[in-house]
């Protein structure tokens, strides 16, 4: 065999073998995500969210992982990812648009594991491997009329940083939507979906409600909220008699 036909050869099947990796691989760097049109997000009082929420997907740092009981020490261990569009009831400007129920958003995950985000690119955090979470917050201060929701879904995990032979943006992308919390039945850390309600204070609930955010008591309302908490584990955990 020529050695221009054995290059030739092996660049086939280097090729070949590219394109079965990345039609295979369950890692990408596009991540698409959001929610889709007219549900129902609301707060504590079932009021649909005004643009005065925002929402955010990131991620912990290795080793905290958040419950109701160290709620207030959430934000110095959380890295926002991206933030996502959010099209509810404008109140500023005042002009609503009638559509209401959905954010959305797309980002890519750089090579060091930092977001392609450039408003949270630069802040450190390598998210390859974390546990993403949906943070929907109107302010991450636990102080009166603070409102959170925390969920993920089984398998919200950001990917690994990989690219062979071809550009990232030709890798097929990774799709989360707050329908994947649905379809596996997972209980939001903070706040309701769905009729599972997790820690936090609601006044006006619904299992109709897609995502409602929770009010965040004061730090002491929390800890006693924490405890509560564990006493209903331990309850569960009781052998019975």
């Amino acid at each position: 065999m020529s050695l221009a036909r054995a290059m030739k050869t092996h660049f086939t099947i280097l090729s070949a073998l590219c394109w079965q990796l990345v039609g295979q691989s369950v890692h990408a760097q596009t991540i698409d995500w959001g929610s889709a049109m007219f549900s129902s997000l609301v707060d504590s009082r079932g009021q649909t969210l005004d643009n005065s929420y925002v929402f955010d997907l990131g991620a912990f740092e290795t080793g905290f992982a958040p419950v109701a009981g160290n709620a207030n020490d959430w934000a110095e261990h959380w890295q926002t990812f991206d933030r996502a569009a959010y099209n509810g009831v404008e109140v500023s400007p005042a002009v609503d648009d009638g559509i209401e129920g959905y954010f959305t958003s797309s980002v890519q995950m750089l090579a060091n594991g930092h977001s392609s985000n450039p408003d949270y690119t630069n802040l450190g955090m390598n998210f390859q491997g974390l546990d993403a979470y949906l943070w929907i917050s109107n302010g991450n201060v636990a102080e009166p009329g603070t409102e959170w929701l925390l969920a993920r879904a089984q398998g919200w995990k950001f990917p690994t940083y990989e690219n062979c032979c071809e550009e990232p943006s030709l890798v097929p992308s990774i799709q989360w939507s707050v329908s994947d919390m649905t379809n596996h039945a997972v209980t939001p850390v903070w706040g309701n979906q769905d009729g599972r309600i997790g820690a936090g204070i609601v006044s006006v609930t619904n299992s109709t409600f897609t995502l409602q955010t929770a009010l965040v008591p004061e730090p002491t309302s929390a800890c006693l909220l924490g405890l509560g908490a564990f006493a209903a584990v331990m309850r569960r955990r009781r052998p019975a008699n």
